[in-house]
């Protein structure tokens, strides 16, 4: 299975609470909202090493007049955090935290940073349909997947041909009709699965936005590509063609080691080796602030 692509913009949303960002989002998104927790943890399961019940719990629903639409949200980590806060209230831990101190601070610590999901419910029930993971300072947006990581990588890599050139347009059009509903004014596109992992960690953990971006253009050996530049240049008129593997003819099975894999260049018509025609800089992060469009 391939890598996903994913992508991080900025917001203004309400996330001071569960249910101002719910009523928050119900206005923006013109739909009701049912907001609570998942039931992921409890601790006293836990010290009889059985699962808790995962459960969805709705705490509160925002309704909105006339919306025949219901999206779910929910406050990551809520239970672990209320097991913190009543932990923390009573005059003396529970023995097996004053006896394991690293449990208790690890808990304390994942749920330091607060963060919600944003979720579809389809024909009354809780589906895997996740619209948005919003953090405090940053969003990170499902559904942008539209041609797998590496293709997306190789597209500002290589030369394309126009409809591809169209296709990037338009996905790059929809998501920012997209994030501007949340107040998102740029892109930070990378992927969870690559390098550019510890761009989502950070944004997890509350970073602002112009952290964001400043920890994505100086943490990563390759840089960057600045989308809108890229288009507003033309850059894919200075790029080399991505050349698809074949073996010879005359390539045999007997030597698999020394195999040399080729390729044809379109605009030329000419064999070159594949390895040397496509070994080139994928870049880990994408920033995008529209500004060609």
């Amino acid at each position: 299975m391939g890598k996903t692509t994913q992508a991080l913009t900025n917001h203004n949303l309400d996330t001071s609470s569960l249910i101002r960002l719910a009523t928050d989002l119900s206005k923006r998104l013109k739909c009701t909202i049912e907001c609570g927790y998942e039931q992921d943890f409890d601790f006293e399961l836990e010290l009889k090493n059985e699962f808790p019940s995962f459960n969805r719990v709705v705490l509160h629903t925002v309704t909105y007049k006339n919306s025949s639409k219901t999206l779910s949200l929910l406050e990551l980590d809520y239970a672990t955090r209320q097991f913190v806060k009543h932990e923390q209230a009573k005059p003396a831990l529970h023995p097996y935290l004053i006896k394991n101190p690293q449990y208790f601070e690890q808990h304390i610590k994942t749920t330091a940073a607060v963060s919600y999901e944003l979720s579809d419910i389809v024909e009354g029930n809780y589906s895997n349909n996740w619209i948005a993971t919003i953090y405090k300072h940053s969003l990170e947006v499902h559904e942008v997947d539209s041609c797998g990581w590496r293709s997306f990588q190789r597209f500002y890599a290589f030369k394309t041909d126009k409809l591809s050139q169209n296709s990037m347009l338009n996905w790059r059009k929809t998501l920012q009709q997209w994030i501007q509903t949340f107040g998102g004014t740029a892109l930070l596109i990378g992927c969870e699965e690559d390098k550019s992992y510890a761009l989502f960690k950070c944004a997890s953990q509350g970073m602002l936005w112009h952290e964001l971006k400043q920890f994505a253009f100086t943490n990563f050996d390759n840089g960057y590509i600045n989308i809108s530049e890229f288009f507003n240049t033309k850059k894919w008129n200075d790029l080399n063609p991505y050349l698809t593997t074949y073996l010879p003819p005359t390539a045999t099975s007997i030597d698999e080691n020394n195999w040399e894999y080729y390729g044809v260049d379109e605009t030329s018509g000419r064999t070159i080796k594949y390895d040397q025609q496509n070994d080139h800089i994928l870049h880990e992060v994408y920033f995008d602030d529209f500004k060609d469009l």
